[in-house]
């Protein structure tokens, strides 16, 4: 079926901060249509393979909004986690390799020291309302870097196009890795109400796969648990060659 692809700038509560989106709608349609919002996780933007998935929900009749959180791609932020707002009249989530609050364990080394080293600094920096000290949100094993997991750089960067590989921004402010580590939104799986789809990837090498599926039997609404056997996070998407 074809359908439409327009880029909109979606308000933010922070005056002159916009949502850079991607709105697609399915041709042959003239009642309203359901809507489908897509985003990235960490550091991830709409380029890195997220138009796949919105083209498929749009040529089956779905409408898409696919946007980069503020800060992050061509927009300016941060978002809420709104599965559990009731107010919104969600009709479902789903959630691919979840970060519910337990990473996998990154061997100490190093450069697991020297990124804590520039994470106290940022801290210091900040407190002193300095500019921020940043640090490369993905690299090699044993480097400086929030996500220095095993061919986790090379994999997320195989995700953003080609032809875009210039406008990745890869870093983070150096306390952020304290603001990751101490992220729970496990806190408020009880708060779900509308049915969840959780893919969850067997072996991911970032997000402990153990810890969110024991956060998916705190929510109220109807689970649904799809585990892919044998693959890691990155594994999950589409055009991705291993």
């Amino acid at each position: 079926m074809p359908l439409q692809r327009t880029t909109v700038k979606i308000p933010s509560a922070t005056p002159g901060w916009h949502l850079d989106a991607w709105k697609y709608l399915p041709q042959g349609f003239k009642t309203p249509h359901p809507i489908i919002i897509l985003a990235h996780g960490f550091t991830g933007t709409k380029e890195m393979n997220l138009a796949p998935y919105a083209e498929a929900f749009a040529s089956a009749g779905y409408a898409c909004i696919v946007f980069d959180y503020r800060r992050w791609g061509t927009s300016g932020g941060h978002v809420i986690t709104l599965a559990s707002d009731i107010s919104l009249n969600i009709a479902a989530a789903v959630a691919q390799c979840p970060f519910t609050g337990a990473a996998c364990k990154v061997p100490f080394g190093p450069g697991m020291v020297m990124t804590l080293c520039a994470a106290v600094y940022d801290w210091f920096r900040q407190m002193l309302g300095l500019a921020p000290y940043y640090i490369p949100a993905t690299g090699p094993p044993g480097t400086v870097g929030a996500l220095t997991y095993e061919h986790c750089f090379d994999r997320i960067s195989e995700t953003f196009p080609s032809n875009a590989q210039s406008q990745r921004n890869n870093q983070v402010s150096g306390a952020s890795v304290f603001a990751l580590r101490s992220y729970d939104p496990s806190s408020r799986a009880s708060e779900i109400r509308c049915p969840l789809l959780m893919v969850v990837a067997q072996n991911d090498n970032i997000c402990d796969s153990s810890s969110t599926l024991k956060v998916a039997q705190l929510a109220q609404g109807s689970i649904k648990i799809s585990i892919p056997t044998g693959v890691t996070s990155e594994h999950v998407y589409p055009t991705m060659k291993f």
